[in-house]
């Protein structure tokens, strides 16, 4: 097998000449179905259009991705020229801005990723004027991460969502928003790591960060993000069981 691939590949240099890229199609297409195998129904997987932007890269990978994962409005005009939905695409990262965040929402944006407070209310305001719903998840920044993750971005207060201690006024001061649809959960807290028993720890945190009773307002479905690998975003729902029971009157 590998004598072929080496054939192949001194085939494509001599025809496009060097240095260039080669991407092996089938072999992507492979792991993403092991993926599939491996986790059932349990999880979707969300590629991260930062990992590799390249358009054909992306346009050959889409029927095999739950959503891209963009954190900028070009990645996302690269997810659409590939073939994807505007509602197959989930908007995270910091580093939004304003016109970012109104252009989106406009194209049909199916999951906005509120790292705070000023993202959500600069949504709503668009949102609202335009007389459009924008389902969004709010990024939870979890009080700790287990060790043994290469990069941590959990643990103290940073950019990268809404701190722990601030999350239930979070939930129902966004849940009151205008224009807004909370429905779940986002939480990437760190990446970089091939431990299993940290990995497992690490979804513990997610488990019961996300398992809060939703307020009346939202129609929480819970999601959560276990990091990125190759590109990867893993995502699930958690299970009736692991959640604590709402308050009265409150949609799940």
């Amino acid at each position: 097998m590998r004598a072929a691939m080496n054939e192949r590949l001194a085939s494509v240099a001599k025809t496009v000449g060097t240095p260039t890229y080669v991407y092996d199609v089938q072999t992507i297409r492979d792991r993403f179905a092991r993926l599939r195998q491996v986790f059932g129904n349990r999880f979707g997987v969300s590629y991260a259009v930062k990992a590799n932007p390249n358009v054909e890269l992306l346009r050959r990978i889409e029927p095999q991705v739950a959503t891209f994962d963009v954190s900028s409005f070009k990645e996302m005009e690269r997810a659409l020229a590939a073939g994807c939905a505007p509602a197959r695409v989930t908007f995270s990262g910091p580093a939004k801005r304003r016109p970012e965040i109104e252009r989106a929402i406009a194209l049909g944006l199916g999951e906005l990723v509120l790292e705070s407070m000023a993202e959500a209310e600069c949504a709503s305001r668009f949102a609202a004027a335009s007389g459009r719903t924008q389902p969004v998840l709010i990024r939870i920044n979890p009080t700790a991460v287990p060790r043994h993750f290469g990069v941590n971005m959990a643990g103290k207060a940073s950019q990268f969502g809404i701190d722990e201690e601030e999350i239930d006024d979070a939930i129902d001061r966004i849940a009151s928003l205008p224009g807004l649809s909370l429905i779940g959960f986002h939480i990437y807290s760190g990446t970089n790591c091939l431990k299993a028993n940290a990995i497992a720890d690490n979804f513990e945190i997610f488990i019961r960060c996300s398992a809060r009773p939703p307020p009346a307002r939202a129609s929480i479905r819970p999601n959560w993000c276990s990091g990125r690998a190759s590109g990867c975003r893993i995502t699930t729902r958690i299970a009736p069981w692991m959640s604590r029971p709402p308050r009265p009157g409150s949609c799940r």
